[in-house]
């Protein structure tokens, strides 16, 4: 079964964009003292996070991985590129530089940014190193739930236990809330969208609706809803997160990929190569846009003119076109090969596995062939001691007929 949802692959790439662009805003206002605020896309990572709970969902459905296999296969797919983004703006410090506004940084610090821990900065916030890894927190959270669906074959109650353990983990974050405690971060009422992406899947897997005009306006009418309730949302956005993203980003992301499924169902799905290589290297656009789109946009400044009005869109457009074509030279280079890695690995785990599974299987029947073979051997030997026995009696009967003769 083919799993790539070519829609689902372009839309990675426009959540990944529209994340790019929301953090060029800043940095062109820096430069050219102009004031963009659209922050509608900031919306981007409640896409992936959907998005990552229909692609998990929707992949291993009838995968026979175990729950080690999976965590490996996705803590590779993360961790490595995470890591060489991380250390990117680390020598970038230590050379002098301050990217993304990164002006503080010891060992530890950098230490545990590579294990995903957040640390108190002088400036006051709790934050990691690449900032924006805050989301992959909650991807690796979402995915060590998602594990312990794997042991269920069925996809209505692997989706049950999902909804359970979110669900749980959710309520938590209101009882610390009762007790006037800061919640755990991992409460975040976000993770329902991870939930939305499960849900999704499932009804994508189950239901085949036939390509119909009335199908058409409905995908399309539902893509519309889902664009105009986003920026409708926008409104509500903070730069913290808050309990209440879920509704006025999280509902517009779930119509959004909803529509993206419908198209394809009905077989209006994606097919140009280079938007689809776009959304492959998505993850490489994401991790690394800060640091392209801040270098480009720095350099674009001391060459264009500060008085022109052309000058922040050259700048923008020039940055943008700077870590979309990086990105695509990292992903190609880099991530591929770390995925192939990856693959290989959890492959070979997969096949370990197997040879175990094979050797105890053989183990098994050596036994049974042993057993069932002297179970045979000892009734060969009572049969044969029975009708040893059939033929005394016969003798002496016979004998006795003699002597009374």
């Amino acid at each position: 079964m083919n799993t790539v949802v070519s829609n689902i692959q372009i839309l990675r790439a426009v959540a990944a964009q529209s994340v790019a662009t929301y953090h060029l805003q800043p940095m062109i206002n820096a430069s050219f003292g102009t004031d963009l605020k659209l922050p509608v896309g900031a919306m981007g990572v409640d896409i992936f996070f959907v998005i990552s709970g229909f692609i998990m969902f929707y992949t291993n459905h009838r995968s026979d991985r175990t729950a080690t296999e999976f965590l490996a296969n996705r803590f590779i797919r993360i961790a490595p590129l995470y890591w060489l983004a991380t250390g990117c703006i680390a020598v970038l410090f230590v050379l002098g530089f301050h990217p993304n506004g990164l002006h503080h940084l010891t060992p530890e610090i950098f230490i545990r940014s590579l294990m995903f821990i957040r640390s108190d900065f002088p400036d006051g916030r709790t934050d990691l190193v690449l900032s924006l890894g805050w989301t992959l927190i909650y991807e690796l959270f979402f995915y060590t739930l998602f594990a312990t669906t794997l042991a269920v074959s069925s996809t209505t109650f692997r989706l049950l236990i999902i909804t359970t353990l979110l669900s749980v983990a959710v309520t938590t974050r209101f009882a610390f809330t009762l007790f006037s405690e800061p919640p755990p971060l991992l409460c975040s009422t976000i993770l329902f969208e991870f939930w939305f992406g499960c849900a999704l899947a499932s009804l994508y897997l189950m239901w085949k609706p036939m390509r119909s005009r009335s199908m058409l306006i409905v995908a399309t009418g539902t893509l519309v809803l889902g664009i105009a309730l986003s920026i409708q949302g926008a409104a509500f956005h903070q730069e913290r997160l808050d309990e209440w993203r879920v509704v006025y980003f999280g509902i517009p992301a779930l119509l959004i990929v909803s529509a993206a499924l419908l198209y394809e169902r009905i077989g209006l799905r994606g097919t140009n190569r280079i938007a689809l290589l776009l959304g492959a290297a998505s993850y490489s656009l994401y991790l690394f846009h800060p640091i392209l789109l801040q270098s480009t946009v720095k350099i674009t400044a001391r060459l264009l003119p500060s008085n022109s009005d052309l000058s922040p869109i050259l700048a923008a457009l020039s940055a943008s076109a700077v870590a979309i074509a990086a990105s695509i030279l990292i992903y190609l280079q880099i991530e591929k090969r770390i995925l192939r890695a990856g693959h290989n690995f959890t492959k070979k785990l997969n096949r370990n596995r197997v040879v175990t599974s094979g050797i105890d299987n053989t183990k098994l029947h050596a036994q049974i062939s042993t057993a069932a073979s002297t179970t045979i051997s000892r009734l060969t030997d009572l049969e044969l001691q029975v009708t040893s026995s059939g033929y005394s009696l016969n003798n002496t009967e016979h004998s006795s007929d003699t002597t009374r003769t």
